[in-house]
């Protein structure tokens, strides 16, 4: 058993369960929802996409696993997503962005943090996970960045903006403590994001594969601008405190163990630009995350 998984898996386990704890203590049976409709999509769509594809697979030694080599799919993979999605919803929200910022700032938060994850994670214990077709190096081409390939950034990308959307419109339609309702959602939204992503990683696999760099780094920015526009056009901006540590613990813990895995790897000194971009990213999300943070009135128990 590797050390990395070890420090990776346990901590994001716990996190989970906490999450899942005080969700269910504060009857937040929505945002509970949102969590485990993440976590079920991200968990099937990583099985599915192995089984059919064979264009990766993950180390055997984590220790929850679903299902068995080589379509195993860590369960802490599905978590992370689940929290990952579950804190950019929250931090959206708390800044009172309209659903159509939101999708955009959504999207950009969480793919900033996987943009410096994935890269460590191939490079960890001989590889979190292992693609098949692309080599594991510190170049950057039309097709991959440091051995990440551009479309899992582009899969990124629309995973979190496909589930944001299809989430905030079933939220819109459903009674926030209806069992019946959340667990449809639970159901339905993993279905139709499956189909909208399938269907667009689909067009630019086979149509604009070759610009993928092109379309993810205009995703990217293009996200990123809309963000910041809106948020300078409409200063002072009006934001609902939280008073959970959750949010601020759980990118804290996603940071530093990417930071401290790429001092432990070398990559600092190969690589210093992306070690300082690193830190960029790390600072504006926890410095955002700082912002919608009550410390005067925390609650240990509030998520």
């Amino acid at each position: 058993m590797g050390n990395w998984i070890l420090a990776f898996e346990i901590p994001t386990v716990l996190l989970f369960l906490f999450a899942v704890g005080m969700l269910i203590k504060g009857k937040d049976y929505s945002r509970l929802s949102n969590l485990i409709t993440a976590f079920v999509f991200g968990i099937t769509l990583e099985y599915f996409n192995i089984f059919l594809t064979a264009g990766y697979h993950y180390h055997t030694d984590f220790l929850l696993q679903f299902g068995t080599p080589p379509t195993n799919v860590p369960i802490a993979i599905g978590l992370a997503w689940g929290m990952l999605l579950l804190t950019a919803q929250d931090v959206s929200q708390r800044l009172k962005l309209p659903l159509r910022i939101r999708l955009f700032f959504e999207a950009a938060f969480v793919v900033s943090t996987d943009i410096i994850l994935d890269v460590i994670a191939i490079r960890l214990e001989g590889g979190f996970w292992v693609w098949e077709d692309v080599t594991t190096n510190l170049s950057i081409t039309n097709t991959s960045f440091f051995g990440v390939g551009w479309m899992n950034f582009i899969g990124w990308y629309f995973v979190i903006f496909f589930v944001s959307l299809f989430l905030h419109l079933m939220n819109q339609k459903i009674k926030p403590n209806s069992w019946l309702w959340q667990i449809t959602k639970v159901i339905i939204v993993p279905i139709v994001s499956y189909l909208a992503l399938f269907g667009i990683l689909y067009l630019i696999n086979f149509y604009l594969f070759t610009y993928s760099w092109i379309i993810f780094l205009g995703l990217y920015l293009i996200s990123i601008l809309i963000s910041l526009i809106y948020l300078l056009r409409n200063r002072p901006i009006e934001i609902e405190k939280t008073h959970s540590l959750f949010p601020l613990l759980f990118y804290l813990f996603s940071y530093l163990f990417s930071v401290i895995a790429m001092i432990g790897l070398g990559l600092v000194t190969e690589v210093l630009w992306f070690f300082f971009v690193g830190l960029l990213l790390f600072g504006i999300t926890i410095f955002i995350v700082v912002t919608i943070t009550d410390f005067k009135n925390l609650t240990w128990d509030a998520i």
